[in-house]
């Protein structure tokens, strides 16, 4: 199975799921009675669908598979009880690990399927903005060939999953002509604490690669080289300046108050380069401002 496989998997039924079993007192329930008693609340199979998926992104202990029991993992009981917020960004983490994200180029396993279209979608210009299969699909086939776009997003129920998943894990966002904007601003958003815990003041450079690690479908990040090695010729180099994606999340960032960007003079390779798409050339220094 692969997260894009069925439109009917879906974050908000995943987080009706977790808060059912957060209320069963670390029991764990059957499968057959989360099904009987959500499917009242939401469509039979969007709950079936999305059980499968959070057992394939880590969201259920393993040792409950034997006796036909759901229970939380630690981890994904700790986040919701937090709050929302953090059991998004909890299932955001878990899309992005690599146990995930195993299968070879032109395959959908796990959430390979998801990793592989959002790398691709998050590198267009917002020129390319796309509001439906037809259009992505040109832009997969120019981009990624056909056995590329096989590993990503194939027809338009896979386009229906995608573009919920997109705005779900905080990557973009429908405009009113329902285009699909690429804005990871609130991902962004979630992993400043962890870039900045040791430091509040970062080199641009530095500042890039921890946001890549954290988010690998990002510039420079690992499933972004992935697409971008496996694609087409004229896809495979990365443009020395940022996405216009990432480059208007920074600048929303900075607008927000929570960073500043700075452009030092003879920074050398501690400078990174905006797109030409927002309104400022680069930087070389990132603050954060966390008050």
């Amino acid at each position: 199975m692969a997260l894009l496989n069925t439109a009917e998997t879906r974050l908000s039924v995943m987080v009706m799921i977790a808060r059912q079993l957060l209320g069963s007192e670390g029991t764990g329930l059957p499968e057959s009675d989360l099904k009987a008693s959500l499917s009242m609340k939401s469509e039979s199979t969007d709950v079936i669908r999305s059980l499968a998926g959070m057992k394939l992104i880590g969201l259920f202990k393993d040792e409950q598979e034997e006796d036909n029991l759901r229970e939380l993992t630690e981890e994904s009981a700790s986040a919701l009880t937090e709050s929302l917020e953090s059991f998004i960004k909890h299932v955001r983490m878990q899309v992005m690990a690599p146990a995930c994200n195993t299968d070879p180029w032109g395959k959908q396993g796990g959430a390979r399927d998801l990793t592989t279209s959002l790398a691709h979608y998050l590198s267009l210009p917002f020129a390319e903005a796309e509001s439906n299969f037809t259009e992505m699909n040109n832009h997969q086939l120019r981009d990624l060939g056909r056995a590329g776009r096989e590993g990503a997003v194939r027809d338009t129920n896979q386009w229906a999953a995608f573009y919920r998943w997109t705005c779900a894990l905080g990557f973009g966002w429908l405009d009113l002509n329902e285009k699909l904007i690429p804005d990871p601003t609130v991902a962004l958003l979630d992993v400043l604490p962890e870039i900045f815990i040791e430091k509040t003041v970062l080199h641009g450079n530095v500042f890039l690669k921890s946001i890549s690690e954290l988010l690998p479908v990002l510039d420079g990040g690992n499933y972004q080289k992935f697409v971008r090695k496996n694609g087409l010729k004229s896809y495979r180099e990365a443009p020395n300046i940022l996405s216009d994606g990432l480059s208007f999340a920074l600048r929303n960032l900075e607008e927000m108050g929570k960073v500043t960007l700075i452009n030092e003079p003879d920074a050398g390779n501690k400078v990174v380069r905006l797109s030409p798409s927002v309104l400022k050339d680069q930087f070389s220094e990132v603050r954060y401002c966390n008050e």
